[in-house]
């Protein structure tokens, strides 16, 4: 779809602007289901690697971010080229297994089951349970909600092409479309205080593209 649209827009005598949206990774993870949200990354790294192709680091500026984190952790020293979506090497206090994945919260919290045995109250061996690993498991989240919650953490922002370099150190999210614009000559932080912005060709690029929810803007002037 991202290759369709660039070639068609390509077209245009007045420059264009490209939005695409891959939203399933955010989906994914509000349901719990992180192997959907990996497989959706990937389908954005295609996508990523599709633009890159067919456009110019000189005229280009093509910027990798997330508009947002979610709760997913990684937990338990797995050593390397252990499965992401498998068990941890390490199991709990009760001697049981557990996925290297899990959730601060969401609709797959598990209830602690009641060992008769012990007289305790013990959490469900969720890698022994059927599907464990698959696109469609729910792995397992600590609070019990409806969806899962976006997370507070800083997200990357990764940066190729004209202006780059102003994409770099901790800012506020809403720097992006003010140093897209200045970088691409469009809009009111085209032309910004004591500073001239974009390249120095009459024609200019600038690529955004989501994590979280996949977005490609693509902004072309003549």
């Amino acid at each position: 779809m991202t290759r369709t649209a660039i070639r068609l827009l390509e077209k245009e005598q007045k420059g264009y602007f490209l939005f695409v949206e891959g939203g399933h990774i955010d989906t994914a993870h509000h349901n719990n289901t992180p192997r959907y949200a990996l497989d959706e990354t990937v389908e954005l790294a295609k996508a990523v690697s599709v633009a890159v192709n067919l456009t110019s680091e000189k005229d280009t500026l093509i910027v990798v971010t997330a508009d947002h984190a979610h709760t997913m952790m990684i937990s338990g020293y797995s050593k390397r080229n252990n499965d992401i979506l498998g068990a941890a090497d390490q199991k709990d206090l009760n001697g049981n297994p557990y996925p290297t994945l899990s959730y601060a919260n969401g609709p797959a919290a598990r209830a602690p089951v009641y060992n008769a045995t012990s007289s305790t109250c013990q959490m469900p061996t969720v890698t022994m349970e059927a599907g464990f690993g698959d696109a469609s498991f729910h792995y397992p989240a600590l609070v019990p909600a409806k969806d899962e919650t976006h997370g507070g953490d800083d997200v990357m922002v990764y940066a190729r092409g004209p202006w780059s370099h102003l994409f770099t150190g901790s800012y506020e999210q809403n720097f992006i479309p003010i140093a897209m614009g200045f970088a691409s000559r469009v809009g009111p932080n085209s032309k910004l205080a004591g500073a001239s912005g974009g390249v120095s060709t009459h024609e200019t690029h600038a690529v955004l593209m989501l994590l979280s929810v996949a977005v490609v803007f693509l902004t072309q002037r003549r």
